[in-house]
């Protein structure tokens, strides 16, 4: 029986010559990342389980919840906030004001980041 040392610079083929052990090669490393990744994936599921399980039981942790819970509204409204102002256009805004003066072409693209 005749065994392969497989180098550092080499991918095992598993027996197969060419192209179709390298493919067989990153199929399975895909296969293992994805296994990896759902493993850890349903591990935080759990403790998040476990931790709202206790925090049924605990004023402390249900505090912490809501405190949680109250950053994140204010950051999302902080975000829709900054995403309105930012949806601002600044000729409609010369045109609401009275006696405004027209703005130039070029003030009304200033700031406009245009296509390449």
């Amino acid at each position: 029986m005749t065994t392969h040392a497989v180098h550092a610079h080499q991918q095992p083929t598993f027996g197969c010559d060419g192209d179709f052990g390298a493919t067989l090669y990153s199929l399975w490393a895909a296969l293992a990342t994805a296994w990896r990744n759902a493993a850890e994936r349903r591990a935080a599921a759990r403790s998040d389980a476990q931790y709202f399980a206790y925090a049924q039981f605990d004023p402390r942790i249900q505090a912490d919840l809501q405190a949680a819970r109250g950053r994140e509204e204010m950051e999302q409204e902080m975000e829709q906030d900054a995403l309105d102002a930012a949806a601002i256009n600044p000729v409609e805004i010369a045109r609401k004001l009275p006696g405004a003066a027209p703005m130039s072409s070029y003030d009304a693209t200033r700031g406009v980041r245009l296509a390449h």
